[in-house]
């Protein structure tokens, strides 16, 4: 059996590997994008798209042999050792229960295992195609948006350029699998290996199962196991089933069917182990294992009075603090692989106009990593968390570059007063945004006016919308007005109309086309003549609903009003609850709150703000039908639903 701190810092040097890849993509495809500025003529610069594909690929199939050589043989020894260590582990309590050979004596135990690491080969080896193919999908995407941008005249070239390097920095190389899911290139690298460790070491253990005839493993258990709010009881839930001692084939009363409970299963015949549920057992980056067992020997995990030595509770906890920790530190590497980006576009861009943009763009990005930095071992020290290295490292990012940046962050920190420096962003929308997005102004067009490869989209979920919502839509359709589809930054209403980025709404992370929608909300409430302020009741309503929920987990959990807070804005944390959390924030000026809020200094002390905001955010999750959205509102404000259905209905 493996520890579950056993796999912690294992995958590291593998992943810095591809780390150095995905560095090196991206450095290639910001160089040949920065190039080919000079190139005027259409048939000229189609010819250099395929030119430079061509190098590309070229480029990218030597790189890859470099990293599929130094991988392979980094991959055996690992899968090796976590063999080992594993038998070690197994070894006392097989010698009570079979005669047993070392595995490199024993060839059934040899077999599997070099079944494990071909597979292992096989999946990294389809990674570094997909990672390929993406990466040349990327290049003509890039090339293709930033011709556009420059062909509807909305932007210089380089700028162009710029904000695209940025955004494909922000995200890095993000591998698309079958199912749908998608994962970064240094994220399904480290799930590869953790999993196959785990399956490698579980299908050897196997093997002394079936050669023992052994009717009986032990699972392992350990604190901050996976928990799913969703779905407690389910497979995924990995707190439930952990520690318990299993029987292979069949049950007993009180050792329940390893498969049934677990999704993993064992042929006691020839010892083959498969995952039948990648949620459970030795799935995706599961850190439990199982070992040899027999009832008469003494669970570890449980007391004498046969209790489970982890407190369920306590472990969930524990794992909520784990995945914050999670997120902190994929922001950190992001911000690094921003870096990396905006210092290649700093050396590659020549006009000085555009570099005067970018050096404070940079600046600023430095000082957010110091903030990151700073709030991560904050975070670590105060919930007694183990600070993760490995985890906020890339691979480009060095000694010279963490240098530099963390000089730039000093100077951008001494250059700006105290209010700004709080508010990260503001200094980037002054100095560089705000001017873009004038560039990308027109005259107001309506709904139907729109153009894009998004317009008919937005149309046809106005079109499809409720009755409610499509009868004010269309009644304030003159005044419904846009001039931006293509801002930088967050989305915004004014006297001019309606700015909003299409193209990154419609992969949105709150759900496509939030922010569009719920812009439009705010048109009709300024159409409508301020409709959700003209009466008292909207903000009495959120105000009192919000006080009666407080007031709920109070007395279920014993609770004061700041305890409350805080146990709530832990239930608002998932992005499907960003209205929820935005509204807890503006009703406490974000005492309590989730993930999503506005934090600008005095933003929720401006009057009316709140009714605006949640007139817009009620707007948006009708206007889109989200299921999830308006049950979790009902269920929150059922008496500011009602009285903001009633406010459509008096200005339809």
């Amino acid at each position: 059996m493996l520890t579950p701190d056993y796999f912690y810092g294992k995958s590291d040097k593998l992943v810095e590997m591809y780390q150095e890849l995905e560095d090196w993509i991206i450095k290639d495809i910001a160089l040949r994008l920065m190039k080919s500025g000079e190139l005027s003529g259409t048939a000229d610069r189609e010819l250099w798209k395929l030119q430079q594909m061509g190098l590309h690929h070229t480029e990218i199939i030597k790189k890859i042999a470099q990293v599929t050589g130094k991988s392979t043989s980094e991959v055996k020894r690992l899968l090796r050792e976590s063999v080992m260590t594993s038998f070690s582990d197994d070894a006392e309590v097989l010698g009570k229960l079979a005669d047993i050979q070392s595995p490199v004596e024993n060839n059934a135990v040899v077999m599997a295992m070099n079944a494990e690491m071909q597979k292992t080969f096989g999946e990294l080896s389809n990674l570094t195609r997909t990672t390929m193919q993406q990466s040349q999908s990327d290049l003509i995407n890039m090339l293709n948006e930033v011709d556009y941008r420059v062909a509807s005249g909305m932007q210089s070239y380089s700028s162009a350029v710029c904000e695209v390097i940025d955004q494909y920095a922000k995200n890095g190389v993000v591998i698309d699998y079958p199912t749908g899911a998608k994962r970064s290139l240094e994220a399904a690298v480290r799930c590869c290996i953790v999993t196959s460790m785990n399956q490698t070491a579980a299908q050897v253990t196997n093997q002394y199962i079936a050669q023992g005839g052994i009717e009986y493993v032990l699972v392992s258990a350990h604190m901050g196991a996976r928990h799913d709010k969703k779905h407690p009881e389910g497979l995924q839930s990995h707190d439930h089933w952990q520690g318990k001692v299993y029987k292979i084939v069949g049950r007993d009363e009180d050792a329940p069917n390893l498969l049934e409970a677990t999704g993993y299963s064992i042929d006691p015949a020839t010892g083959k182990g498969k995952v039948v549920n990648p949620l459970g057992l030795h799935g995706y980056n599961c850190r439990h294992s199982h070992k040899p067992w027999d009832k008469s020997l003494r669970n570890p995990y449980v007391d004498a009075d046969g209790n489970p030595k982890i407190d369920v509770h306590e472990s969930q906890e524990l794992y909520e603090k784990q995945q914050q920790q999670r997120g902190m530190e994929r922001a950190i590497r992001q911000t690094k692989r921003e870096l990396l980006a905006k210092q290649q576009e700093l050396n590659g861009i020549a006009e000085t106009d555009v570099k005067e943009m970018l050096q404070p763009q940079y600046d600023q990005l430095a000082y957010k990593l110091r903030m990151q930095n700073k709030k991560y071992h904050e975070y670590c020290e105060a919930n007694d968390l183990q600070t993760q290295a490995d985890r906020i490292k890339v691979a480009g990012f060095k000694k010279k570059q963490s240098a530099v940046a963390n000089g730039r962050a000093t100077a951008y920190s001494n250059s700006i007063n105290n209010n700004e420096v709080e508010d990260i962003f503001s200094a980037l929308r002054k100095k560089t945004a705000k001017r873009l997005n004038k560039m990308n102004e027109h005259e107001p067009l309506s709904i139907d006016e729109i153009q894009g490869n998004y317009a008919d989209m937005i149309r046809k979920i106005v079109k499809e919308s409720p009755e409610n919502v499509k009868d004010v839509i269309y009644k304030y359709s003159e005044k419904i007005k846009f001039v931006n589809e293509r801002v930088i930054g967050p989305g915004y209403t004014n006297s001019k109309g309606i700015s909003v980025n299409f193209k990154e709404d419609s992969k949105n992370g709150r759900g496509a086309w939030t922010t569009t929608f719920h812009e439009i909300g705010h048109a009709v409430d300024i159409a409508s003549e301020r409709i959700s302020y003209r009466y008292p009741y909207f903000r009495k309503y959120l105000e009192t609903d919000f006080r009666n929920l407080v007031k709920s987990y109070q007395k279920e959990y014993n609770l004061n009003q700041k305890e409350a807070y805080i146990e709530i804005g832990k239930s608002l944390e998932p992005s499907e609850y960003h209205i929820l959390s935005d509204l807890a924030g503006g009703l406490t000026n974000n005492q309590c709150k989730g993930r999503f809020a506005h934090t600008q200094p005095g933003y929720w002390e401006k009057e009316h703000r709140l009714e605006k905001e949640a007139f817009a955010h009620f707007f948006e999750a009708v206007a889109i039908q989200s299921d999830v959205k308006l049950s979790s509102i009902k269920e929150m404000f059922p008496n500011a639903y009602e009285e903001f259905e009633r406010l459509l209905e008096e200005i339809g």
